[in-house]
C-alpha cells in the first residue's frame, strides 16, 4: 500500500488538531514579536548606553512588580467561568483593581519618586518614576483583554497583536534614540507599544465586555478568590526574586553594570524562552494523559531530553558569548558591551539548568502540589538576593556564585520532581481527571501564561507556571 494513502499527511493533522494549530498560531506570533527587538538590538545598543539600558531596566522592574498585584491574578480567572456573563463580571473586576492599583502607583511614585531614586542610588532615575503607573495599566489591561480573546480562540488576533505591541515599541525606541538620546527613548518606546496593545485590545474586546444586567463584580471576586489565594503567593515570590535581582544590582553595582546584566539575560532568554515554550507546551499535554505508574518515567525522559537539547547551544554561547556580546551590540566607548559577553558566559550554568527545569515546573500544578512548590519556591528567591547582599565587589564574581546556586537549585528541582512524580506512581496527589476536585485558582494556573515576558524580563520559569 502506498505509504501517501495509508497516513495521514501533516497538513491534513495539523488540520485536524485544532489545539495543535492555536499553539502554532501563537508560537509564530510571539516568535515574530521576540524577532524585531532581537533585531534591532544591534542598533539600540549603539544609540543608548549601558546606563541608559540600567534605568529602563529599573523602570521596566518596577512595573513587573506592581503588575503581579495589580489585579490580584484577577485577571487571569477571565477564561474561567462558563458563562460569557460571569466573564464580564471578572473583565469588570480585574479592570476595577488594576485602575485603583496604577492610580496609586502613580501617585506613590509621584510623592516618593526622589527619596526612591536616591535608594537606587541614582537621582535621574526620578524623572521616569511616575510613568510606571501608566505602563501597569497597561499591562494589566492587556492580560484581562488577551485572555478574553483566549476564551473566544481567538488566536490569530491575539498574535497580530503581540507582533503590534513589537513593532510600535521598537519603533519609538529606534525613532527616539535618533531624534533626543537618552532613557527617554526606551521608556516612551514601551509606553507606546504597551498603550499600542491595550487599546486595540480593548477596540477588539470592547463590544463583547461591555458590562450588561447581570453582571458582578463582586460575586466574581468571592467565586474565584482562590486566584489571589492559591495563585498569588508563588507570583509574589516569582516576582521579589526577579525584580530584586535587578534592583539590587543597581543598587550595590550601578545603573549601568544592571543596563551590561540586562541585555546578556534578555538576548539569552529570547531565543531559548521559544523553544522552552514549545516544549512546555508539549510536556503540559503529556502530562494531561500521563496516568499512574508512568508519571516518573515521564518526567525523568523529559529532564533527560531537555539536557540533551541544551547541550551544544549553553556550550556555544560559553564559548562564543565573550566575543559575540560586544561584536554584535558594539565595543567602542560608552557603547562597549564587553561586559555583558562575560556575565552571559558566567549565567550559563543558571540557564542551561533553567532550560531543563521549566518545563517539568508544570507537574506539581499538575498532581496539585502547589505547597511543595511554593516553599521551593522560597528557597529560590532568598539564595540569589542574599548572595548579592553578602557578596558584591565584583559583578562577575557575584554573578558567577548567584549561576553555580542557582543551578545546584535547579538540581534540587529536577531531584524534586522525580520524587513528586515517584510519589504521584504511588498514590499521592491527585489530578482533575482522577474525580478530585480542583479550585479555579489551582485548574487555571495548569494553563497560565506569563503574559508580558519580552521587556520585563523574566528571570526564568520554575515558579512561573
Amino acid at each position: 500500500m502506498d505509504s501517501q494513502t495509508s497516513q495521514p499527511s501533516l497538513r491534513s493533522r495539523l488540520s485536524s488538531n485544532s489545539f495543535l494549530k492555536h499553539v502554532l498560531t501563537l508560537m509564530t506570533g510571539t516568535a515574530v514579536a521576540q524577532v524585531i527587538p532581537l533585531a534591532a538590538r544591534p542598533i539600540l545598543s549603539r544609540m543608548y548606553t549601558d546606563q541608559e539600558f540600567g534605568l529602563y531596566s529599573i523602570y521596566m522592574s518596577l512595573a513587573a512588580a506592581f503588575v503581579t498585584i495589580g489585579a490580584l491574578r484577577y485577571d487571569l480567572a477571565v477564561v474561567m467561568p462558563e458563562s460569557d456573563s460571569d466573564a464580564r463580571g471578572v473583565v469588570k473586576l480585574a479592570s476595577r483593581l488594576a485602575l485603583c492599583t496604577s492610580a496609586l502607583v502613580t501617585f506613590g511614585m509621584v510623592i516618593f519618586a526622589k527619596p526612591l531614586a536616591h535608594l537606587l542610588g541614582n537621582e535621574a532615575a526620578a524623572q521616569y518614576l511616575p510613568a510606571v503607573g501608566l505602563l501597569v495599566f497597561a499591562m494589566t489591561q492587556i492580560s484581562s483583554r488577551q485572555y478574553w480573546l483566549n476564551r473566544r480562540k481567538r488566536y490569530k488576533e491575539m498574535a497580530r497583536n503581540r507582533m503590534g505591541q513589537s513593532i510600535g515599541s521598537t519603533g519609538v525606541q529606534l525613532s527616539a534614540g535618533m531624534v533626543a538620546p537618552g532613557a527617554w527613548g526606551l521608556v516612551l518606546g514601551s509606553l507606546a507599544g504597551q498603550w499600542f496593545s491595550a487599546l486595540n485590545l480593548w477596540r477588539l474586546t470592547r463590544s463583547e465586555t461591555a458590562p450588561q444586567q447581570g453582571d458582578s463584580a463582586v460575586r466574581m471576586a468571592k467565586e474565584y478568590k482562590a486566584m489571589p489565594l492559591v495563585n498569588g503567593p508563588n507570583a509574589v515570590a516569582d516576582t521579589v526574586r526577579i525584580n530584586g535581582i535587578n534592583l539590587m544590582t543597581a543598587h550595590y553595582f550601578s545603573h549601568g553594570v544592571l543596563g551590561q546584566f540586562s541585555q546578556a539575560w534578555q538576548l539569552l532568554q529570547m531565543p531559548m524562552g521559544l523553544i522552552n515554550g514549545a516544549l512546555s507546551q508539549v510536556f503540559y499535554q503529556k502530562l494531561s494523559t500521563t496516568k499512574r505508574g508512568q508519571m516518573f518515567a515521564v518526567v525523568r525522559n523529559a529532564i533527560l531530553r531537555s539536557l540533551a537539547i541544551g547541550a551544544v547551544p549553553f556550550l556555544l554561547i560559553w564559548l562564543l558569548a565573550p566575543w559575540l556580546f560586544p561584536f554584535v551590540l558594539g565595543n567602542k566607548g560608552a557603547h562597549d558591551w564587553t561586559l555583558a559577553g562575560r556575565i552571559a558566559r558566567a549565567l550559563v550554568p543558571w540557564l542551561y539548568l533553567n532550560f531543563v527545569t521549566s518545563p517539568v515546573s508544570f507537574l506539581f500544578l499538575s498532581v496539585r502540589r502547589q505547597g511543595t512548590m511554593f516553599l521551593f519556591a522560597l528557597f529560590y528567591m532568598a539564595v540569589p538576593l542574599s548572595l548579592i547582599y553578602l557578596r558584591h565587589d565584583s559583578i562577575l564574581e557575584t554573578m558567577s556564585y548567584v549561576s553555580w546556586a542557582m543551578a545546584g537549585m535547579l538540581v534540587i528541582f529536577c531531584l524534586l520532581s522525580l520524587m513528586v512524580a515517584w510519589q504521584y506512581d504511588r498514590g499521592r496527589g491527585s489530578r482533575e481527571d482522577d474525580g478530585s476536585h480542583v479550585s479555579p485558582g489551582e485548574k487555571l494556573g495548569m494553563a497560565e501564561e506569563n503574559v508580558e515576558e519580552n521587556e520585563a524580563g523574566s528571570i526564568d520559569g520554575v515558579t512561573r507556571h
